[in-house]
């Protein structure tokens, strides 16, 4: 963040005033997204998620996906969900939702 001090003068009186503000990039959440780790863009369905992990939960709950992972052996059900491997298993993502307190009533 970035701390601005400006000098205001009007009619021979200066005024003296603190402006906080935001350096691009500065975001007001510096809160991770449940599901995948990425940065949070608020509260969705009861939980901080990315906008990524909220429309996907959203698509899913809405059409009533049935997904299945894809994995074998003993890594079946376990595929790693994080910002770079969020797309590889969709069973796996939507488990992850679930397990991270996901609810389709908490909008």
């Amino acid at each position: 963040m970035n701390l601005f001090h400006f000098i205001i003068i009007s009619n021979t009186i200066a005024v003296s005033v603190l402006f906080l503000g935001l350096a691009e990039g500065d975001r007001l959440l510096d809160i991770p997204c449940k599901v995948c780790g990425d940065r949070s863009s608020g509260k969705h369905y009861g939980i901080y998620s990315c906008d990524g992990c909220s429309g996907f939960f959203k698509r899913s709950i809405h059409r009533s996906r049935v997904y299945t992972c894809k994995a074998a052996g003993d890594l079946k059900g376990r595929c790693p969900i994080d910002k770079t491997h969020r797309n590889q298993c969709r069973a796996c993502r939507l488990k992850k939702c679930f397990e991270a307190a996901m609810n389709k009533d908490g909008k």
